[in-house]
């Protein structure tokens, strides 16, 4: 038994020798650094947060002595928004040495930033910890000034990196935009010598021949040459006039889309008979086809516009078609959502390279043919546009020699899509029934000129006139006969619009076509609204009054 003491108490003493070299190890350490003016750590002793001894660099450290520190609690110096019980659990008491960073407020009230590391120790039965203190205030303040200017320089950079590609890109932009302006410089210079030809060539005409005209002696057969050339000059230069205004209201967007119900099949059937003079003229065979009912082909669109594209497309089919046929359709593709019209000729086609230019504006396809045909080379321009308006597109097929396809699509919106077998687009025999027209004008020269067209036509049987609108309401109150009327807007005691709304009172399916001087975009929509059922600009084509005309009798 007492050797087994002896053993006990000899480890005791190891033990107890132990501590007092730790001790004395550290109180070495502390001794040298305890009054040192050079030491730069701090140095604290305490025991579950309270401060047992501190040197003197601590004490510079927090701006405290030491005697406000021994005995304080540690606590208190650090900063009131750190959660203190979990300091002083994880951080003071802990038995960890790894270094962490706590900010604590200096006696003069500002906060710095310490870094930490202790190390625990026993002596006789009591734990204590002494602990190394640096300010790292400054050092964090720049590791944090050169992070953020890291970010910055990488933002910077990246900012830089991205303007660079941008400024690469704009360049390369302009480059295009450079080689674009110039083309276009060039296209428009080309364009402005074609247009002073094609208007010098009418105007030269039509100077030339009226003073002609107003010659004695001349024989009725010259006389008939010489009006011809006149009225041929006179409606160029409408057509090149009507072009322009057209290219340069679509490229300012005046351009707006009134959708309105409208039917496809009507419309196929007005522009076959507006054309049918000019193809019968050279001999062409005019055909159409339809793939939609009456009721099926009931579509909410624009449908001046869609005249319009019509008039252009078959305008250009017949100025290049010398023998063959035109032929004027449509059908339903893309899963019945859209409606594909073509108009297709047996012309002289165009070559493959030159199929992406033909719609181009300011631009004409530069070969022989196109120069002994003339034109301002808007037409197939004008109807891209109003294609693009109303949400389609438009493509060319051509082969030399063979024809051309010219195929546009639309969106088909409407409320009779059920599918049904169509009946087969068969154009009427003009009946033999003789019309009667009512011309409203107060203008004597303008009646005169209508009344002439008129009584050439082989239905029209009689022509009659009134001055104004309250005469035209009287006139058609008292003859059911009159099956027309030409309608003027502008015209004393009660104007055309006026006239029109009480006209369609007394007859609501009596077909009244708005003839007028105004021609300025809006001027259409006010006559469609008060009730006509088309609308006519002067100065008035023959042809083309005799064809809306004809389309509207032969619905009689």
């Amino acid at each position: 038994m007492s050797e087994k003491y002896e053993q006990e108490i000899s480890k005791l003493q190891a033990e107890n020798e132990n501590l007092k070299n730790q001790l004395s190890h550290y109180l070495t350490i502390y001794q040298l650094s305890i009054n040192s003016d050079h030491t730069l750590d701090g140095l604290i002793f305490h025991k579950n947060g309270i401060c047992i001894e501190v040197n003197r660099a601590f004490c510079k450290i927090t701006g405290k002595s030491r005697e406000e520190l021994i005995g304080k609690n540690l606590l208190d110096l650090i900063s009131k928004n750190i959660d203190r019980k979990t300091f002083l659990n994880q951080k003071l008491i802990s038995n960890s040495s790894e270094p962490y960073k706590i900010n604590i407020t200096k006696q003069d009230g500002a906060e710095i930033i310490l870094e930490i590391q202790s190390k625990t120790f026993d002596y006789y039965g009591e734990t204590y910890r002494i602990s190394s203190v640096k300010d790292v205030t400054v050092r964090m303040q720049v590791e944090h000034d050169l992070k953020t200017t890291k970010e910055e320089a990488e933002k910077s950079q990246l900012l830089l990196s991205k303007q660079n590609k941008e400024l690469e890109n704009a360049n390369q932009e302009l480059k295009k935009a450079i080689i674009k302006a110039e083309e276009s410089d060039k296209l428009k210079s080309s364009f402005l010598a074609n247009m002073s030809h094609e208007i010098r060539t009418p105007m030269n005409g039509l100077i030339g021949f009226v003073e002609l005209l107003v010659q004695d002696n001349l024989s009725e057969e010259k006389k008939h040459v010489y009006k011809k050339v006149v009225t041929d000059s006179c409606n160029r230069l409408l057509g090149i006039i009507n072009d322009v205004l057209d290219i340069s209201k679509l490229e300012t967007a005046q351009y707006k889309v009134e959708i309105e119900e409208i039917n496809i099949n009507e419309i196929i059937l007005e522009s076959y008979t507006l054309f049918l003079n000019q193809t019968k003229q050279k001999n062409l065979n005019f055909v159409t086809t339809k793939t939609l009912s009456d009721t099926q082909g009931l579509i909410k669109t624009d449908g001046q516009k869609l005249k319009q594209i019509f008039h252009n497309l078959l305008g250009n089919s017949i100025k290049f078609t010398h023998q063959g046929k035109i032929e004027l359709g449509y059908r339903v593709v893309n899963n019945n959502e859209s409606i594909e019209f073509y108009i297709s000729d047996t012309g002289i086609g165009i070559p493959e390279s030159e199929l992406n230019l033909v719609f181009d504006r300011f631009r004409q396809v530069d070969n022989t043919s196109e120069r002994k045909y003339g034109g301002t080379g808007l037409g197939l321009a004008i109807a891209k546009g109003f294609v693009e308006l109303l949400g389609g597109n438009i493509r060319c097929e051509s082969e030399i020699g063979k024809g051309s396809s010219f195929i546009f699509t639309i969106p088909y919106v409407s409320d009779y899509k059920e599918i049904e077998t169509p009946d087969p687009l068969v154009i009427p025999e003009q009946k033999t029934k003789k019309f009667k027209i009512l011309v409203v004008d107060d203008e004597e020269i303008n009646f005169l000129y209508i009344e002439e067209i008129l009584l050439r036509m082989d239905n029209i049987s009689s022509t009659c006139r009134a001055s104004n609108g309250v005469e035209s309401i009287n006139m058609v109150y008292q003859d059911p006969d009159i099956d027309l009327v030409l309608m003027d807007i502008k015209m004393p005691v009660m104007d055309g619009y006026e006239a029109t709304r009480e006209l369609k009172k007394i007859r609501p399916g009596l077909p009244i076509i708005a003839q007028t001087a105004y021609a300025m975009h809006g001027d259409e929509n006010l006559c469609l609204e008060a009730g006509c059922d088309y609308y006519i600009s002067k100065p008035i084509q023959k042809n083309k009054l005799i064809g809306v005309i004809n389309s509207f009798l032969l619905k009689k």
